[in-house]
């Protein structure tokens, strides 16, 4: 795949630091359907379901990510793939899905996650009980003798919340946390929002994705210490706010490379009659109620075969990130797919089977499927990324100011157009010859019109 080719054959431009400034990829490009058929039969029969209920063509797409979701929290500490000495990966994802308001997204992924959520419920009702066995312990509680330890309310899914209590809810559920928002620009902003953007709540991010030890220092309490942080989260956003995503620091710190996107291409509603699978979807949700009677900290090893596969492909990947004309941001994106073939590998391999004690080579081979999808995702993520700084660069305010001078009057000429923009004149010649070449404008006897 050339990811830096747009519809018209041009190469985006880019800064020094391969920064994304100008034409993009193709961001309108229609996206391959999501390979729904790499699922085990379970969690296939499931999607399918809950999928047909939704009327919505693209809805399979986002019923994965709820299952994909559901499956790594499940799991959540208990498990990890061994791909070699001093290399594992655990099932921690970060999953957004794209699409305008209306497309059920947010309905998508409400069957998978009903199972994680009602954990939760009885995670709640079993704290209630402990906690009034407590208060009556305490009650009756002597001076002298040993005095008896409060319980622990364990969170399984958060919605919206600070990093320093998430910090807290994870170090009471050492096993892993979900978090799952309707609109994932809101967690995005969200960071550092109360320590004047000075704070650190995205590294945070970026060593909890990592399963890396990390920190957080409190002013009147102890430090909490997360030696092995699990964490999972979901969420959608809207095309037009993708802009919030695209930050230089967003770009440079490696955490957008750390989102695997669901983004259909069309998002055609019909109605639809079709009943239900309840039987597949119950098979799911004990499917899910089994990995989370996971327990311990296993490393699951790749047989041999597999090793062989997920080398395959992991050179595949590294062999793409040589591309001369590839931008920085890009070639940190494909980076971590390495990483995430690893940990989709191990969520297949026990939605086949929770008790496996390896991970076998068709488990890499859908793992593998995913990452085509995510690869084509992440191309037209950053299509759409450029787009936005295109308009933002001064070639791109140059641009549409170009654009609205010819659609007002219809015909300029260049020196019209030159004083109809604010930019200087090495910025309105590079964009003049830029737009020459995309056909975009066309000059006739020094008389400038639109192409089309």
């Amino acid at each position: 795949m050339d990811w830096t080719t747009n519809k018209n054959g041009i190469n985006a431009m880019t800064d020094d630091n391969g920064f994304l400034i100008g034409k993009p990829a193709d961001s309108t490009k229609d996206l391959s359907l999501y390979p729904i058929d790499a699922f085990p039969a379970i969690p296939l029969a499931a999607a399918k379901s809950w999928a047909a209920s939704l009327s919505c063509l693209p809805s399979i797409e986002y019923v994965a990510a709820g299952i994909l979701a559901a499956a790594a929290v499940a799991i959540g500490n208990t498990r990890r793939i061994k791909i070699k000495d001093q290399w594992t990966e655990g099932s921690s994802l970060y999953l957004i899905q794209v699409g305008h308001s209306g497309t059920r997204k947010s309905p998508a992924i409400r069957g998978p996650l009903t199972v994680v959520e009602e954990r939760q419920k009885q995670e709640r009702q079993q704290y209630d009980l402990d906690k009034a066995q407590y208060d009556r312990d305490i009650e009756a509680w002597e001076k002298g003798s040993e005095k008896p330890k409060a319980p622990l309310c364990k969170r399984t899914v958060v919605v919206d919340t600070t990093t320093e209590a998430l910090s807290v809810i994870m170090e009471q559920q050492t096993r892993g946390t979900l978090i799952k928002r309707d609109e994932i620009s809101g967690w995005i902003r969200s960071m550092n929002a109360y320590r004047e953007g000075r704070g650190s709540d995205r590294e945070w991010y970026l060593s909890s994705w990592s399963n890396e030890y990390t920190s957080v220092t409190r002013k009147t309490q102890a430090p909490i210490d997360l030696d092995r942080p699990h964490l999972t989260i979901v969420g959608g956003i809207p095309p037009e706010s993708i802009s919030t995503l695209a930050s230089r620091k967003t770009l440079e710190d490696g955490l957008l490379q750390r989102i695997l996107f669901h983004w259909p291409s069309s998002h055609k509603i019909r109605f639809k009659s079709d009943a239900p699978n309840l039987q597949a979807e119950a098979n799911f949700h004990a499917l899910i109620s089994t990995l989370f009677e996971l327990n311990g900290d296993l490393a699951l090893p790749l047989t041999d075969s597999a090793l062989a596969l997920f080398a395959q492909h992991h050179d595949e990947l590294y062999i793409a990130m040589e591309a001369p004309n590839l931008p920085s941001a890009m070639r940190g994106h494909i980076s971590k797919f390495s990483g995430y073939l690893g940990r989709l590998s191990l969520i297949m391999q026990l939605m086949t089977d929770p008790k496996s004690a390896f991970v076998d080579w068709e488990a890499v081979d859908r793992a593998w499927a995913l990452i085509g999808y995510y690869k084509q995702a992440a191309a037209k993520l950053y299509g759409a990324i450029a787009e936005f700084n295109a308009l933002d660069s001064p070639e791109g305010r140059c641009e549409k100011a170009i654009l609205t001078t010819l659609r007002r009057r219809g015909a300029a000429t260049r020196r019209d157009l030159q004083r109809n923009q604010n930019e200087s004149s090495p910025v309105f010649r590079r964009t003049i010859e830029a737009m020459i070449a995309n056909q975009v404008i066309k000059d006739s006897e020094g008389v400038w019109t639109l192409a089309q």
